[in-house]
């Protein structure tokens, strides 16, 4: 079906990087609610969005397994995933995200009065 439809298989990307971005400021929100913060609130926000490959493709194989395109949007999922997540990495680390991380060495910076 995929080779039929290419573009189908294009529109993945798009609609798997809106689903991370989600993904991320629910991360975000939930972290700020619950008062984490520094270096510790990026911690949050990577980890909240991440493991979708291993447990994609578990339960994929197990619902799926006579399927295997039923594996391409996980693998959009994660490519994209991959992606966004180096580009807010590099905003964190230089200043221009939510929560600068410390350089290595340096102590976590002080939080801000909530």
């Amino acid at each position: 079906a995929v080779r039929e439809h290419p573009g189908r298989a294009a529109a993945l990307f798009p609609l798997a990087l809106g689903i991370h971005l989600l993904a991320l400021a629910a991360a975000r929100a939930g972290s700020r609610l619950a008062g984490v913060r520094g270096a510790d609130a990026s911690g949050v926000l990577f980890a909240a969005s991440q493991k979708s490959l291993y447990v994609g493709v578990y339960v994929a194989a197990g619902f799926f397994p006579d399927l295997p395109g039923a594996l391409l949007p996980l693998l959009a999922y994660h490519v994209t995933q991959l992606a966004a997540d180096t580009v807010v990495a590099d905003r964190i680390l230089h200043g221009a995200g939510p929560r600068r991380l410390p350089s290595p060495g340096e102590a976590d910076p002080p939080s801000p009065a909530a």
